[in-house]
């Protein structure tokens, strides 16, 4: 159980639900069972919060050099990875990366313990999407079926002015929450906590 011990105030750029933050109060919660939060204005919270990932399918390793892979990430500007001949994935997820940093990106390419190439966007719900668009290396890294080829963040959105309170089962209850608005939130939190 977690909560607030006097309102908080919060306050995130724009509109409600132009930008989230995390609703730090859960973070000691693995899993969230039970969220009451009381807001002195309007607000918008983001329940099941996370970026869009999209994992490859069958790398074909090692490139033979000169390869390209074109994608953009939270709807930033394209990003053009040129290869070197990699021969694991790490290799690859660098690379990838190094490019994302040369346009002041975060980076997005990571390799998950099956060994496969995973691009993962920063923003959620439907801000957040990855989009492999083309290059000469797309099939060879596994990411040119139609199917795995773009992917969306996740979160269900839910507007509220005052109290909101729901109880999830502990099959699928939430792992993290994100909030926007301007002003003050009180709140309390029950589940799983976190190892």
């Amino acid at each position: 159980m977690v909560s607030t011990d006097t309102p908080c105030a919060l306050q995130t750029t724009g509109v409600v639900g132009a930008e989230f933050e995390e609703l730090s109060a859960t973070d000691a919660l693995d899993a969230i069972q039970l969220l009451f939060v009381k807001s002195s204005v309007a607000m918008r919270l983001r329940i099941g919060a996370a970026p869009a990932e999209l994992v490859s399918t069958g790398l074909a390793l090692p490139l033979a050099g000169g390869e390209t892979l074109i994608f953009d990430v939270d709807g930033q500007p394209t990003v053009t990875a040129t290869f070197t001949a990699a021969a694991t994935a790490q290799a690859v997820a660098n690379e990838i990366n190094a490019a994302a940093a040369l346009l002041g990106q975060a980076p997005p390419a990571s390799v998950n313990a099956a060994g496969a190439l995973v691009l993962t966007g920063v923003l959620t719900g439907a801000q957040g999407s990855v989009n492999v668009t083309g290059g000469t290396g797309q099939a060879a890294l596994g990411f040119a079926s139609v199917t795995n080829d773009a992917a969306t963040g996740a979160g269900e959105d839910v507007d509220f002015n005052g109290i909101f309170l729901v109880e999830f089962g502990s099959v699928g209850a939430p792992t993290r929450v994100q909030i926007s608005g301007q002003g003050t939130i009180e709140v309390f939190a029950a589940g799983t906590a976190a190892p």
